[in-house]
């Protein structure tokens, strides 16, 4: 509703956010662990906001409630490391739990690219996400991702105040994504750094040697 917002969605987790989970999953028919895939809870239109395309089934959407079947959307590293390269869309799974917990199935619908989640140098780890309208116990600190053209100072006045009137007890922190993804590449920005200086200082003293 706010002018100059392209696109908005809700996540359990971000990229880039500092947190992640994990667990085995069990495909259906089977007994048996076949990997370890992260899991996320999100709202719908949270791949358009990210950035992250939609290869093939669809997006989470009102249909998906805490009374329907449950869904889910995997990634292409899901599909080669879990799945081992069936096609995704109808395939059924579980997540492990301990003996006597309720081990539910899981149906794939849609299939995701694959992105960078908790560093940039990292291969690209199986994903699945589930809607958030289907996660037991929510989380209250959930994180809104919007993506925007707008100058940061506006955006921010413009959302503070659309929150305020939906509840002015609502506490919002900001945080850019642009810089979260900078700041995982610093390391790598101070080692090139070192290196160009002390390729610069070995020339130097190579130099004053030969004169």
């Amino acid at each position: 509703a706010i002018p100059g917002v392209a696109s908005a969605a809700h996540a359990m987790l971000i990229p880039f956010g500092g947190s992640s989970w994990n667990d085995d999953i069990i495909n259906a028919g089977s007994e048996q662990d076949a990997g370890v895939a992260w899991l996320n809870y999100l709202g719908p239109g949270y791949f358009q906001t990210i950035g992250t395309p939609l290869l093939a089934g669809r997006d989470f959407n009102d249909s998906d409630t805490a009374n329907s079947v449950k869904v889910a959307i995997v990634n292409q590293a899901f599909v080669k490391k879990i799945l081992k390269g069936a096609s995704p869309l109808g395939k059924r799974f579980r997540i492990h739990q301990p003996p006597g917990q309720p081990r539910p199935l899981y149906e794939i619908v849609g299939l995701a690219g694959n992105n960078k989640f908790q560093d940039m140098h990292e291969d690209y780890l199986p994903f699945i996400y589930f809607p958030a309208a289907q996660q037991e116990k929510p989380s209250p600190d959930d994180q809104i991702l919007i993506r925007s053209s707008l100058p940061l100072s506006s955006l921010m006045g413009s959302l503070k105040e659309t929150i305020a009137d939906v509840n002015p007890g609502i506490d919002v922190d900001f945080k850019v994504f642009k810089t979260r993804v900078h700041e995982s590449l610093l390391q790598d920005e101070l080692m090139a750094t070192l290196s160009g200086f002390f390729g610069f200082l070995a020339a130097l003293l190579a130099a004053i040697g030969l004169y």
